[in-house]
Parts: C-alpha cells; structure tokens; sequence
C-alpha cells in the first residue's frame, strides 16, 4: 500500500517507491476525512491524481489500483490493508507532536492500530 494525502511528504514516498525493484502490485489509499466539507468534490479532485500515479507505476509494469475511502485516516488505511492482505504499507511522515514528531500522527496511528504489517514510514 501506498498511502498519499498528496502532500510533498507522499510526493517523497512515491518517488522512492517509484525507483524500488521487485514491486508486481500496489494498492494506493488516499483517505478522504469523513469531516471534509465536500467529499464528493474530494474525491472527484483525488481521482485524477491517483489514475496519474497509477499510470506511473503501470508504465514500470505494476498492477497497481487505488481506492478512496471516507473516515479517519490511520483506520482506514489499516482495514484497507487487512482487507487486501497488504504485506507493507509505506507512508510519509510530516512529525507533528512528540511522538508524532518521529512519526507523524497518521503514521502514529496507522502503527498502533496494526501489528501484522509492516509500515515503512519514509521522511524527507
């Protein structure tokens, strides 16, 4: 999984995700917070970004499909994850609070909730 909020700490991610070998399938996860005002404009707005990476990736020959699912973000990833038996999910890092400053709080939270995957949090 890849999971992208657009951002230039996602921007990273994709960009080393893009130079790694050996990768056949990607899932990318762009969450749409269930308290955004307009979630249909949202996701109308994500979808042409996410056909973008996914073109980038089909261009170096991964099977790659994204999803946009609505709700807090570090549980949406992680049952997104579950739900396709992920075997790693890589996110950026922004490091906001204390731990969340290592981390970043989505990644904070994506670590927490789950212990069966790995998750490669990638800060620039």
């Amino acid at each position: 999984i890849l999971a992208t909020d657009f951002s230039k700490y996602s921007e990273f991610v994709l960009k080393t995700l893009l130079n790694l070998e050996g990768i056949e399938k990607l899932t990318i996860v762009r969450v749409i917070k269930d308290r955004d005002a307009d979630i249909e404009n949202e996701k109308e707005a994500s979808e042409e970004k996410l056909r973008e990476i996914v073109k980038l990736f089909e261009d170096r020959g991964v099977k790659a499909r994204y999803v946009i699912p609505v709700g807090d973000p570090s549980t949406e990833i992680v049952r997104v994850a579950r739900e396709i038996d992920a075997s790693l999910i890589a996110m950026g890092s922004r490091g906001r609070g204390l731990l969340a400053k290592l981390l970043g709080s989505v990644a904070e939270g994506v670590i927490k909730k789950i212990e069966d995957i790995p998750v490669l949090v990638i800060r620039k």
